[in-house]
């Protein structure tokens, strides 16, 4: 009887502990996933400041993350 609530308690820490592990897993995946696309998209949206005299720095800026991948 004792044996088997004691069973039961590892497993429900062991569970909990390898769901955590496996959400931040999830999430850290996702989160680079939605940083790689959020820098795509500040590539894209600047491109056009390529011909201008000002204003380049932003452009500049979002080809300098890309260095950080």
């Amino acid at each position: 009887m004792v044996m088997n609530i004691i069973i039961t308690l590892v497993a429900a820490v062991i569970s909990g502990i390898l769901a955590t592990i496996i959400t931040l897993y999830i999430n850290h995946k996702k989160e680079i996933e939605r940083q790689k696309k959020e820098l795509a998209a500040d590539i894209f949206g600047y491109r056009f400041l390529l011909n201008k005299s000002s204003g380049t720095e932003k452009f500049y800026a979002a080809l300098n993350r890309v260095l950080e991948w």
